[in-house]
Order: structure tokens, then C-alpha cells, then sequence
């Protein structure tokens, strides 16, 4: 007997559609071989007029029938009688909703959420004076956050997020680089909007210095250096020719006090 349901239709038995598959309809099911594992199957439910056709001769499969739908860990339905044997929807569609939907979409994969990286400046990347930066931000954030990510996360399936790429340059004059810099994020603030306000231009810029102004700067500080050593040689001289005076005097003052016929205790 079969369960009734608003419109007519008769759509599986009465034990009810969620009904657990005896060890003999496992058996049956198992004569056809999935190449992804099986993450549920339901039914057996009864076909419909022309509900069905044989996937290897298209003959379709007659009326009350039972069938089962087999659910993979891809989301991918399959259907089967109860020998086993694959059958394809004939007129009526038997996938179920999330089934249709997925054969609306054509491919269904669960939602990638992208992490917030942090850029590391290496000195080969100054080397080479420019580097792929990568950018997104969630179509759903009402904050219209942007976060920087890795290139990988670009390149990933996000249908949730809009992503932009763009050329930092690293070196040359400070003009150049903030005119360069600045001219990319603008190109960026039309595919994601607010790029061309969310980084400095001049970010990661280390200014650079020509050959005569190091050897200058060296110059400066070893001249610096020189000079403290030598404040340093003077004090220590300073110091010790202040304890030789000190020694002398008190070894003086001491053969004064305790010589044979002297003034101190010793002439008494």
C-alpha cells in the first residue's frame, strides 16, 4: 500500500520514505559499483509513468516499480531499481530538490571562506622590485571590509567574494613609487571599491641612498666611533694618573707620620 499524497500522486510505501533498507535490499543495491563513495540512499520509492528509462537500453521502467536514489559525497544522485540496475529520469524528473538544483547550477561545491594574510617583504622580492598582492572582500559584510590573501585564495572558486590582483613596486625614487602604486590601486577601485583608499602608496618603501651618500654616512660614523674611543683613552688616562697622585700622596703622608724623628708619634 501506498502513502497518498495531496495531489494524487502515490509516492512510497507506508512505512514511510525514510524507511531503513533490509540487509537483502543493501545486497541488491550493491550489484552496481560506485566510483565515489555513497553518502546515503533513499527509498524504495514506487516510478511513475515514464518516470524512468534503462540507462544501458532506454526501456523505460513500468509503473509502481521500486527504485532507490542514491546520494554520493559529491552531492550527485543515482538511481537504481531494486536489482541494481542504473536508470536514468525519463518525462518525470525524479531527482530530488537539492537534485534539481544541482542540475540547475551544473556543479555544486560547498563555500570556500577566505582568511586575512599578512605580506612578509623578503629581500628578494626587493631584488626583483615588484610583487603580486592579492585582495578580496565579502559580498555579505555591510562593513565592505577588504583583507589582504594569499595567492591561492585568489585563484580558488569564491562565489561569495569579489577579488582583485595588482603590481606593488618596491624600489626606484619615492615619486616614481607613489605615482606607480597609486596608479594600480586606482585601476583596482574598479573591480572592488575602496582599494584606492585602503593601502599607502608608499608601503614597504625604503628610501633609496647613492654610493656617495653611504660611503658619506660610513665616513660619519666611523669618525663618530674614533672620536668616542679617543674621549675614552682620555678619560682612562685622566683616571690613572689621578690614582698614581693619590698613591703618592698618601705614601708620603704615611712615611712622614711613622719615620724615627719625625713629628709624629714616633719622635717621642
Amino acid at each position: 500500500m501506498l502513502k497518498e499524497m495531496e495531489d494524487g500522486r502515490r509516492v512510497g510505501p507506508v512505512k514511510g520514505d525514510n524507511m531503513k533498507l533490509t540487509p537483502s535490499d543493501m545486497q541488491k543495491l550493491l550489484i552496481y559499483g560506485f566510483d565515489t563513495p555513497v553518502e546515503r540512499v533513499e527509498g524504495p520509492f514506487p516510478s511513475l509513468k515514464s518516470q524512468f528509462v534503462y540507462k544501458l537500453d532506454n526501456f523505460p521502467l513500468r509503473r509502481n516499480k521500486m527504485w532507490y536514489r542514491i546520494i554520493n559525497k559529491q552531492k550527485e544522485e543515482t538511481y537504481v531499481d531494486e536489482k541494481g540496475t542504473p536508470l536514468v529520469p525519463g518525462v518525470t524528473n525524479a531527482a530530488s530538490r537539492y537534485g534539481q538544483y544541482i542540475q540547475a547550477k551544473r556543479s555544486v561545491s560547498r563555500e570556500i571562506y577566505l582568511k586575512p594574510t599578512q605580506v612578509v617583504v623578503t629581500e628578494r622580492m626587493r631584488e626583483k622590485g615588484i610583487f603580486k598582492r592579492y585582495f578580496a572582500h565579502y559580498l555579505f559584510d555591510t562593513e565592505s571590509t577588504i583583507f589582504e590573501i594569499i595567492k591561492q585564495d585568489f585563484e580558488s572558486l569564491s562565489d561569495f567574494y569579489q577579488k582583485v590582483s595588482l603590481d606593488w613596486t618596491l624600489v626606484g625614487s619615492r615619486e616614481t613609487v607613489k605615482m606607480k602604486n597609486e596608479r594600480v590601486l586606482e585601476q583596482a577601485e574598479g573591480i572592488l571599491i575602496g582599494m584606492s583608499y585602503f593601502l599607502d602608496p608608499l608601503e614597504f618603501y625604503e628610501e633609496e641612498t647613492s654610493r656617495e651618500e653611504q660611503v658619506t654616512g660610513y665616513l660619519a660614523r666611523l669618525k663618530s666611533a674614533t672620536e668616542s674611543s679617543i674621549s675614552i683613552d682620555k678619560k682612562s688616562k685622566r683616571r690613572k694618573i689621578r690614582r698614581k697622585l693619590e698613591r703618592a700622596a698618601k705614601s708620603k703622608l704615611t712615611s712622614t707620620v711613622f719615620s724615627p724623628g719625625g713629628e709624629g708619634e714616633g719622635a717621642y
